[in-house]
């Protein structure tokens, strides 16, 4: 019998607020994902007690494997998936990421608040989080659902500095589940995975 060939992997990192997203939210993209490019995917589950617990629980477990993998995550999720790419110098695949969590933390609704900032421990600390986001230092596939001026800024401020990044922008798509990018998502995701 002949050995199997591997299928690239990527490992996924939900997003909703730092706080509540599990597989469940992301399955219906993911089953899309992983048939549509012939990938393995593994949702990983993080300590949600702060932001430097959740970077070093995904370290833990990616640190010392031996296989080539990308990662991927939507939201806040995505924003960890950058965070742990550019540790690792791993490519990624970012759904409508979370950039600005400092700024985020003005939308939100006055429980939500509360939580993010448990998470951050404090507003200070959140404004110096945003503050070390880096451009990648690996490629990027970004696609961003929602155009705002604030998101938009710092995208361009990557495209400027790095020609290792492909970022589309979906003009009024508010919920995964009814629009049809898609199509657009596993096109990203499949340029990632051919150079796994």
């Amino acid at each position: 019998m002949g050995d199997k060939i591997a299928k690239p992997v990527m490992f996924w990192i939900p997003g909703d607020c730092f706080l509540y997203g599990s597989e469940r939210d992301d399955r219906e993209l993911l089953d899309f994902l992983k048939h549509g490019a012939n990938i393995e995917i593994y949702v990983l589950e993080f300590n949600r007690r702060s932001w430097e617990e959740s970077v070093e629980t995904i370290l833990d477990i990616l640190r010392d494997l031996n296989l080539s993998f990308f990662l991927g995550g939507v939201d806040s999720g995505a924003m960890i998936a950058h965070e742990i790419a550019n540790r690792l110098k791993k490519p990624a695949f970012l759904f409508s990421p979370v950039l600005k969590p400092f700024n985020r933390h003005d939308s939100l609704h006055e429980t939500e608040k509360v939580d993010q900032l448990l998470y951050f421990k404090s507003l200070k600390n959140m404004k110096k989080i945003q503050d070390e986001i880096l451009p990648p230092n690996s490629s990027r596939e970004i696609v961003s659902t929602n155009y705002n001026d604030s998101v938009y800024s710092v995208l361009e401020d990557w495209i400027n500095i790095s020609d290792k990044i492909s970022v589309q922008i979906l003009y009024n798509c508010e919920n995964i589940r009814k629009f049809p990018p898609f199509q657009t998502c596993l096109a990203c995701v499949q340029k990632l995975a051919k150079n796994c």
